[in-house]
């Protein structure tokens, strides 16, 4: 939706100004417009970010990343160095995307998820939760 939201406003000569919080630390090599950054991001320098992304409160992408456009990244993501994302992604809270891991367009990853590896385009990444672990009496000391 925001991506068809942005180019109604485009093609009626609207020109999308970008947010960066001045709590943020932001090196990136290439902002592209509509940009919000929030406050307590990092982002590294040589990384590129597409247009009309969302970056919530605490986000870290590192160096050497490509984002492409209209991505939401929800609080506290952390992206690893030379990472790729593609377009429309949703990545939540606290997940962790390994570095030179690739994403396609339109994945979604789940809050608490860690993606070690290349996931392709409309996929879903979610963490097992809630795991309870079994274990017997004797093994457990007092």
């Amino acid at each position: 939706m925001r991506r068809a939201m942005a180019a109604r406003l485009k093609a009626d000569g609207y020109t999308l100004a970008s947010f960066i919080s001045r709590e943020s630390r932001v090196d990136a090599e290439c902002i592209g417009e509509g940009t919000i950054v929030l406050p307590g991001c990092v982002i590294q320098p040589f990384v590129h970010l597409g247009d009309g992304n969302l970056f919530e409160a605490g986000v870290t992408i590192c160096h050497h990343t490509q984002v492409g456009d209209y991505n939401f990244f929800a609080p506290s993501v952390a992206v690893a160095g030379q990472v790729q994302i593609g377009d429309e992604c949703f990545l939540g809270n606290n997940c962790t995307v390994k570095n030179g891991v690739q994403i396609g367009d339109r994945v979604l990853v789940g809050a608490g998820a860690y993606v070690a590896h290349d996931v392709d385009a409309g996929k879903v990444i979610v963490p097992e939760r809630s795991v309870e672990l079994e274990r017997s009496s004797k093994d457990m000391k007092i």
